[in-house]
């Protein structure tokens, strides 16, 4: 699917979780600003790639957007990408989305690939001892072609 086609029928791009802009205009929230980030979760096709992209605190409260996405992801048959380069915090849920979308991708013979930078999740993956599950790419481009923040 190239950036100008519609999806398939059935299969629509979701946002799974509305996001205040605000929140991400600049730079994302951090803690230290005296409010936890919102996360949010999207998947999306682009260009033969299903892209999972992540932002703010990815915790528990993402737990059923996570399931939905990776469902998605699996059942396109597609590569998958998953963008965490605006993740400020993940915990062990959102770990264990990634570790479970890889080993069923992987089960396959296919492969997904993190963009990062994303020291945060880098090192819970290694801590995990799942690091080896996954590529790494810096930055990606979006939708019109030209590169994401």
């Amino acid at each position: 699917m190239d950036n100008n086609t519609q999806p398939e029928p059935g299969h629509r791009p979701r946002h799974l979780r509305s996001v205040d802009l605000g929140d991400f205009q600049g730079r994302p929230q951090r803690v230290e600003d005296g409010m936890a980030p919102r996360g949010d979760v999207s998947v999306y096709d682009q260009d033969e790639v299903v892209v999972v992209l992540l932002r703010g605190t990815i915790d528990i409260s993402q737990a059923q957007d996570l399931e939905e996405a990776g469902g998605y992801a699996i059942e396109r048959d597609m590569q998958i990408m998953v963008d965490v380069r605006h993740v400020d915090m993940i915990d062990s849920v959102g770990i264990s989305f990634l570790v479970r979308v890889a080993a069923s991708i992987r089960s396959s013979g296919g492969t997904i690939t993190l963009c990062g930078p994303a020291p945060l999740v880098e090192e819970m993956l290694s801590v995990a001892g799942a690091a080896s599950l996954f590529t790494w790419v810096e930055g990606r481009p979006g939708p019109d072609g030209l590169p994401t923040p």
